[in-house]
């Protein structure tokens, strides 16, 4: 679990919360990608 580094908690806690963080993680980088085609586009015409 790459989200508790710092604590003194098991990996195995970590991991039990990855696949939320996995899919916040997913879902805001996909919008922000969407955001800049978006922008691209925009500032290309």
């Amino acid at each position: 679990g790459f989200t508790i580094t710092n604590s003194k908690e098991t990996p195995k806690t970590a991991d039990h919360v990855n696949p939320m963080a996995y899919a916040s993680i997913f879902v805001i980088s996909l919008m922000a990608a969407i955001m800049t085609m978006i922008e691209k586009k925009k500032f290309a015409k």
